[in-house]
């Protein structure tokens, strides 16, 4: 297999172009003589002048996962609904169109 090139990697995907405009105040790009403050160890971490790079995962809060939680559940019940009366739906066509059906009410005449 042959080995891939800078150039194949670009093209099979390109460089990312920052959105500047989205940038906060006060934020620039980094310089070419600042490059040397990027670090990176053997487990892929990333550093700047020697210290972690920090992400942080902001996790939500009670009231938001409850929020999440009646969300899902009334999407679940809705769901189980549309589906329950798209079945009722279908029995009484296909009861009418005589096709196979669940089951089919027989109306007797009144006396």
């Amino acid at each position: 297999m042959a080995a891939c090139t800078r150039e194949d990697e670009l093209r099979e995907l390109p460089q990312w172009r920052a959105n500047k405009a989205a940038w906060e105040p006060g934020v620039r790009t980094v310089g070419l003589e600042e490059l040397d403050c990027l670090g990176i160890d053997r487990h892929g971490n990333l550093y700047w002048d020697g210290k972690p790079v920090e992400v942080r995962h902001v996790w939500l809060t009670r009231w938001q996962k409850v929020g999440a939680v009646v969300i899902a559940v009334s999407a679940i019940v809705g769901a189980i609904g549309a589906a329950t009366q798209g079945w009722v739906a279908y029995n009484d066509w296909a009861c009418a169109a005589g096709l196979p059906a669940f089951a089919c009410g027989e109306t007797e005449p009144s006396p």
